[in-house]
């Protein structure tokens, strides 16, 4: 009948062999110690941002948390990007933190490679060392940078997303988060072609256009004045008529609706034009009433650029709601202490560690001594 051993004796086993004890959880906490000591201290700087995004679809909690930061400003909550929450949004700026292409950019911003890869640069130099066989690429370095940002989304906060960034140097880390925001703007601002921006191209190319040919109106009309003697009966002239009038045509296409219309028809009018086909002539027209229609085509022009630039405001702010952007709640700032190594955890573990093997190895010793007698 195996003997059963009772707390009293445990506690006796533990006191005979205490110095065991002390002496393996002290070696244990030595071992830390040292661990601590030369291990390389890791620092982070943290970032917060709220996704901003426009159109239909709200954003719940992430509007009422902007409506908190906006505080008292009032009524310019609604204007710019500020106005509505993209459903989206987040999902589609955390996809762009983890990737490649805007890690690239933040490790050409800021030369990461010769930062990570320090021991293979030559900074008296300023070139890699010559015996290395490898040269470090900007996507290898972009590999190493995304292993060092976390993203996380506070879905309490708002939906806002976390973005921690990881370094040895903590001033480093400070600016590789800046950058990493930078970046990300100017990705999203130069990538990002909503709708509303399609259409604000379309319509400053035609402004343009229509800028050009309303100065051009303006030059043949007083090239007119210059050239001839305007008279309702004499000083004929003759007049091409080309396939539309572009008065008519504008007239026609306004009262159908829409000034998108308008500025296709008239933009299919000026490429007839420039190619100079008409179907017939009038010949012996009264200069005045030439000279009448060159000032009702330069008037419909000016109406045309009035029409032009209320539209391309419009777009733009149409634009800038529908713009994929955030706003920035806290900015990065210098931590004071590293993150890691995470001195009273590695000691917890050690003196835990140390215990742990004391215990096995009093049991084991004990049960072998028990088996010889």
């Amino acid at each position: 009948m195996e003997e059963e051993i009772n707390l009293i004796d445990i506690y006796n086993i533990l006191r005979r062999r205490v110095k065991l004890i002390v002496l393996l959880v002290g070696l244990s906490l030595c071992l830390a110690l040292v661990y601590i000591k030369f291990t390389a201290k890791i620092y982070q700087a943290t970032a917060v941002i709220l996704p901003l995004g426009g159109g239909a679809g709200g954003g719940g909690g992430a509007g009422a948390l902007l409506a908190q930061v906006a505080g008292g400003l009032g009524g310019l909550g609604g204007l710019g990007g500020l106005g509505g929450m993209s459903s989206g949004g987040d999902q589609n700026i955390s996809v762009l933190l983890a990737s490649r292409s805007l890690a690239e950019r933040v490790v050409e911003e800021l030369e990461l490679a010769k930062h990570y890869y320090k021991e293979d640069w030559d900074f008296k130099k300023n070139q890699w060392k010559p015996d290395l066989e490898d040269v470090p690429t900007n996507h290898h370095v972009a590999l190493t940078l995304l292993e060092n940002i976390k993203v996380t989304k506070n879905i309490k906060n708002g939906g806002a997303l976390t973005i921690s960034v990881e370094d040895e140097d903590a001033k480093m880390a400070v600016k590789i988060s800046q950058a990493v925001l930078a970046e990300l703007q100017k990705y999203l601002n130069e990538n990002t072609l909503t709708e509303s921006k399609r259409q604000r191209l379309f319509i400053e190319k035609q402004m343009t256009n229509n800028t050009k040919e309303l100065l051009e109106a303006g030059k043949e009309i007083t090239g007119f004045y210059q050239a001839n003697t305007v008279s309702k009966v004499y000083s004929l002239i003759d007049v091409d008529l080309y396939l539309r009038d572009v008065s008519a045509d504008f007239e026609q296409t306004e009262s159908q609706g829409g000034l998108e219309e308008n500025i296709k028809s008239l933009q299919a009018e000026k490429a007839v034009l420039e190619k100079g086909k008409h179907l017939a002539q009038v010949k012996k027209v009264p200069q005045q009433i030439y000279l009448e229609y060159l000032t009702q085509k330069k008037q419909i022009l000016t109406v045309l650029d009035g029409l032009l630039s209320q539209q391309y405001v419009m777009a733009k702010m149409d634009e800038a709601k529908e713009r994929v952007s955030f706003l920035i709640i806290d900015e990065p700032i210098l931590a004071k202490k590293p993150i890691k190594p995470k001195k009273l955890q590695v000691l917890a573990m050690a003196f835990a560690f140390g215990l742990f093997v004391s215990f096995f190895y009093i049991f084991v010793a004990e049960n072998l001594q028990k088996l010889k007698t």
